[in-house]
């Protein structure tokens, strides 16, 4: 299944959208919730399983392109730049 249909997000949600998804969807389906009853509550496993590696699997594939994107803008010599600044008062 799409991880973004499993989070309730569209594929352009931004990263603030989908935490926000991510932990609504936590404290509806926490297994801990249905602790009085067994039955809901591994049907409550299963889903939070599916949530978490949905969660997990759109983090992955932004930060990839956030790394592919980066190595194109310079962030190497934002980093030096902020290295340097850093040591000027050495």
């Amino acid at each position: 299944m799409n991880p973004y249909e499993v989070l309730l997000v569209k594929a352009d949600a931004s990263r603030g959208e989908i935490d926000e998804a991510y932990r609504d969807l936590v404290k509806v389906w926490h297994p801990d919730r249905f602790a009085q009853e067994p039955r809901l509550q591994v049907k409550a496993q299963e889903q939070i399983k599916q949530i978490n590696q949905a969660y997990s699997a759109v983090r992955q594939e932004r930060a990839a392109l956030g790394a592919a994107a980066g190595s194109d803008t310079g962030t190497t010599s934002a980093k030096a730049s902020r290295a340097t600044v850093a040591c000027i008062g050495c």
